[in-house]
């Protein structure tokens, strides 16, 4: 009985795509309580269901987009491994070009990878927009950063030699380009920029309307003020964690270490939606009820927080 060794760089990817499952299960149970977060509101000491009006709508549909594009990320994985060890399990061909790089399932995952990131700050991009309020000219780095970053996608997703791996422009034989890993470079080197900066301005903007708040108010009224600085410590534990994330994925491509990419970004991807699902828990209208009186869970979950300021 004939043994087919596995070259390293297949090893790493069961590695990448065993740590993608685990952090999935993770990411499955935030996704229940988002969902309530979203749909369901404490309107005193009960909690109904939201009516369609009061609904976030644009949170509701980044959620779902979030959810499809991991779930589909983990069926593509799925692929790979029943690719080896049912159709490859004999043929050294087949496991050689299993392995390459170029092969439409690990594009196909590059491509799931950029649109999770991409999902996930536009949000960041969003609450930054609102949080800001008239001050548009604050956020147009972020912004900027972002569309950048779209385009960049665009090109890596568009270019020929994408579509041809993923059977869009007939045979899915052909050699590496190095113009991809270099698009693949510059998107997560962007990603991580944005991320950093929104961030900080989401975090600066909320610390100021909280100093402001507090000498208006005279330190009479905490519990405003622990809303707010509660949102400030969500919004950094989780830019940093996601930031980190991004930013370890960045590295890892820079020196152009294809092994341990994969690892590193397939743990990327699930990390986005997680993000976004933890924010939205934190800050939801139904969470900490006893501790946070509802108006200011309901701006928390809105994030308008300009209508306490508008300037600086």
């Amino acid at each position: 009985m004939s043994s087919l060794s596995l070259p390293v760089d297949l090893q790493v990817q069961f590695i990448g795509y065993w740590l993608e499952t685990l952090v999935y299960g993770i990411y499955l149970t935030t996704c229940v309580s988002c969902a309530r977060a979203l749909l369901r509101i404490q309107t005193g000491p009960e909690v109904r269901w939201r009516t369609r009006k009061e609904i976030k709508w644009f949170f509701v549909v980044v959620a779902s987009l979030l959810f499809t594009v991991s779930t589909l990320d983990i069926v593509v994985g799925l692929l790979r491994t029943m690719q080896l060890f049912v159709v490859v399990n004999s043929d050294q061909n087949g496991l050689a070009d299993s392995s390459n790089v170029s092969s439409w399932i690990t594009i196909a995952r590059f491509v799931t990878q950029m649109i999770q990131l991409l999902l996930g700050d536009l949000v960041l991009v969003y609450r930054c927009l609102i949080v800001y309020g008239h001050c548009w000219k604050l956020a147009v780095p972020s912004v900027l950063l972002y569309v950048t970053d779209v385009a960049v996608a665009v090109a890596f997703i568009s270019d020929k030699n994408t579509l041809r791996a993923l059977g869009f422009r007939g045979s899915t034989s052909y050699s590496n380009p190095p113009p991809l890993w270099a698009l693949w470079v510059t998107f997560f080197g962007i990603a991580a920029i944005q991320n950093i900066l929104t961030t900080w301005l989401l975090i600066q903007r909320i610390w100021n309307i909280d100093r402001q708040g507090r000498k208006l108010a005279g330190n009479l009224q905490p519990a405003p003020q622990r809303s707010l600085r509660n949102v400030i410590r969500i919004l950094a534990e989780c830019g940093v964690c996601y930031t980190t994330m991004i930013v370890a994925t960045f590295v890892v491509s820079l020196f152009n270490s294809k092994n341990a990419i994969y690892p590193v970004s397939d743990v990327t991807l699930q990390a986005a939606g997680i993000a976004f699902n933890f924010i939205i828990m934190q800050t939801g209208p139904t969470h900490g009820s006893k501790a946070v009186p509802i108006q200011d869970g309901a701006q928390m979950s809105s994030l308008r927080f300009h209508v306490a300021s508008t300037t600086e």
